[in-house]
């Protein structure tokens, strides 16, 4: 460990509860991980000399982790993953660090993915990955090999890329352990070396890319969140380029997962850009709010004209589209319309002004029916956000 923090990495605690704390682990106090934690750092700080700890992952599913870390004096984490699933929720998938507002029993996230701007962690996602069992494939069969697994790493490291948002700090990382990938004896890690120097180095010496160890990341963010405050760090995952199925219909489109700052729940966002576009142009763009307690599937359905977001398309604007809190494929639970509806509804507006196809001075919000209560209130509560205009559409009235 001296020999690696003189190279100048980083030295950190990986903390595996049942070996640590035994079998119970979940039925101990936060003192009793604290003090077990604290006694493993003791162990780490000897071996390798660095008095700094600050780093650590492992613990997922106690409830409590947090507390127990920052008793123990850390206040980096990372590499969350379920240990009996071996997967990973998708909702703390992204490239932007946060401040979680609390830890999870590998079922509700919910406080996980909020952040807490006075939160004591700051959490590292690992990037843009698209597989719940991205963290195990490497292990597995399922990637197909070695230099399977590699390619696979390399996709969701250029989806990282084209997911960074300026402005904002952007991380990345992959976890290998000492045994894995050794390949030929002859030649041990060469598909390691491959991928950094075929891939990574490049995106180095272009500036794209740039080493750090996770203190370092977790510095560069606190910077940050000094330079900006009241700015929300994390939003968005993106996940690459889908088939979007509702009903009858099939629609080629981009989809997205953007987090709501007032819950914590992961909304579904779909981004539809009209067929001649040129990959590069930034165009305007209209966000459609369904009206009732509909959701993006009623912008989907086929007319004899097309659907709306065809309609939209063929005007030669993008289509934003999105499930509110409880509806469609968004997590969360209703909230008909109200503060919760609209504060998704104001990070969605948010998200789509940074996407590299719209033009953020033009976006207009388009509302049908009572979803004039989201797009107005949104706008009222949030008079930031980057909207021109509100068109609303309301249905045939009778009034005789």
């Amino acid at each position: 460990l001296a020999d690696l923090a003189a190279r100048g990495h980083g030295i950190a605690l990986h903390f595996h509860e049942d070996a640590h704390l035994g079998k119970n682990s979940s039925a101990l106090s936060v003192q009793q991980w604290c003090d077990v934690m604290k006694q493993e750092i003791a162990f780490i700080q000897q071996a390798s000399g660095v008095t700094d700890i600050r780093y650590w992952s492992g613990g997922n599913l106690y409830p409590h982790t947090y507390e127990a870390t920052v008793c123990a004096g850390l206040d980096v984490n990372s590499d969350w993953k379920n240990p009996q699933m071996q997967s990973t929720d998708l909702s703390l998938v992204g490239v932007n660090p946060w401040r979680p507002a609390g830890g999870t029993d590998g079922m509700d996230f919910t406080l996980f993915t909020r952040h807490d701007p006075n939160g004591a962690i700051v959490f590292l996602p690992e990037g843009q990955y698209n597989k719940t069992n991205f963290a195990f494939m490497r292990r597995g069969q399922d990637a197909g090999g070695d230099e399977a697994y590699f390619e696979y790493l390399k996709t969701q490291l250029y989806a990282s890329l084209g997911a960074a948002r300026p402005g904002k700090v952007n991380v990345f990382h992959f976890t290998i352990h000492p045994s894995e990938f050794r390949g030929d004896p002859s030649q041990p890690f060469a598909v390691i070396e491959k991928f950094l120097t075929e891939v990574v180095d490049p995106l180095v010496a272009s500036d794209q890319v740039q080493w750090a160890t996770f203190a370092k990341m977790a510095d560069a963010f606190i910077a940050w969140e000094a330079a900006n405050p009241g700015v929300e760090p994390h939003a968005v995952l993106t996940p690459n380029p889908s088939v979007l199925v509702s009903g009858s219909l099939i629609e080629r489109g981009e989809s997205y997962t953007v987090t709501n700052p007032a819950s914590g729940a992961a909304l579904y966002v779909g981004v539809f850009y009209p067929a001649n576009w040129d990959g590069q142009t930034r165009l305007p763009a209209l966000a459609l709010i369904p009206g009732g307690n509909g959701d993006s599937g009623s912008f989907l359905r086929r007319s004899p004209k097309g659907s709306t977001v065809d309609i939209v398309n063929q005007a030669g604007y993008v289509a934003v589209i999105f499930d509110p809190d409880g509806r469609g494929k968004s997590g969360g639970k209703e909230n008909y319309n109200g503060f919760i509806h609209q504060d998704g509804l104001a990070e969605v507006i948010r998200f789509a002004a940074t996407l590299p196809g719209i033009d953020p001075a033009n976006i207009g919000l388009v509302t049908y029916s009572y979803g004039i209560t989201m797009g107005a209130g949104a706008l009222a509560r949030h008079p930031d956000l980057p909207v021109k205009f509100l068109i609303d559409w309301e249905g045939p009235a009778n009034r005789e």
